[in-house]
């Protein structure tokens, strides 16, 4: 079935309001799956939304749920009234999409509803290789790559856990003030923290180190993820893109890392294109 022109518009308006860095990774994608990737990067969108706008963790649960039983088939009402669900269905059939990989995405949602409290790094890693990991997996299905291609995994798994934790440093401060902590029991533990002292703002200096461990973490996966995504064939590489962006997020973040509660600003608009830019031949 094809995706009438509006339901893709508002693919592209959600993706280009609440996650500029892969909008414009993907207004460099092939003409030919780039309508697919915003329908992906749309849905993802509206899930990491259901966390802001909830009060309560069964009510997001309620959400994902709408989500589970439309991509299964099982939606009540008119599911394709739903812009987005109706483009990613289309996407979904077009591209035979399995069903499992999104059901993974949809139970990473569970972490975030939960406000993360995780036990140790292999539950945060475990829980970004879900949420966003498989989302480059798919990205690289859609853009023509097979399942078994080798590389594939191993490229989407690590650069979904560097693209996750660069997010979760990014976002510290905000998911401190609402309650959420993305920072492993096991990591504020070794560094004399507990996800109490976090909350109040005490230990600054343990936290700093406690943050400069995930920084760590995302530097490797990334360096890892770099030499799987170039195991990839020539021409398939374009769904990586926004991991051209990390390197210089990174950066930023460490510089900050000594004062945890301060705001992370976005970069400009204009330095994410010249980065996209800059990185597209070694993307391709």
């Amino acid at each position: 079935m094809g995706t009438a022109a509006s339901e893709i518009d508002a693919c592209v308006a959600l993706v280009r309001r609440d996650d500029r860095p892969r909008y414009l990774a993907t207004l460099l994608a092939p003409a030919a799956c780039r309508d697919d990737l915003m329908a992906l990067y749309a849905f993802n969108c509206e899930l990491s939304r259901i966390p802001l706008v909830v009060n309560e963790p069964m009510a997001g649960e309620i959400r994902v749920q709408w989500w589970r039983d439309a991509l299964a088939g099982e939606g009540h009402g008119d599911v394709r009234s739903n812009p987005v669900a109706a483009s990613l269905l289309d996407t979904i059939e077009r591209h035979r999409l399995s069903f499992t990989d999104f059901d993974a995405v949809l139970n990473g949602c569970s972490v975030e509803l939960d406000g993360g409290f995780l036990a140790d790094m292999n539950a945060l890693e475990g829980y970004l290789g879900e949420r966003v990991s498989m989302l480059f997996k798919l990205a690289g299905l859609i853009s023509g790559l097979a399942p078994t291609t080798p590389g594939l995994a191993d490229a989407s798994g690590h650069s979904g856990v560097a693209y996750g934790l660069t997010s979760v440093l990014a976002s510290f401060a905000m998911d401190r003030k609402s309650g959420r902590c993305f920072i492993p029991e096991q990591v504020c533990h070794a560094h004399g923290l507990t996800f109490e002292t976090i909350a109040a703002g005490d230990e600054q200096a343990k936290l700093t180190d406690a943050l400069t461990e995930l920084h760590d973490a995302a530097w490797r996966h990334l360096r890892l993820a770099e030499e799987y995504i170039m195991l990839l064939p020539d021409g398939h590489r374009r769904s990586f893109l926004p991991i051209a962006l990390l390197p210089a997020r990174l950066k930023q973040l460490k510089a900050i890392l000594s004062d945890p509660g301060r705001p992370v600003a976005d970069r400009s608009q204009l330095g994410l294109q010249w980065t996209l830019l800059r990185n597209l031949r070694r993307f391709s």
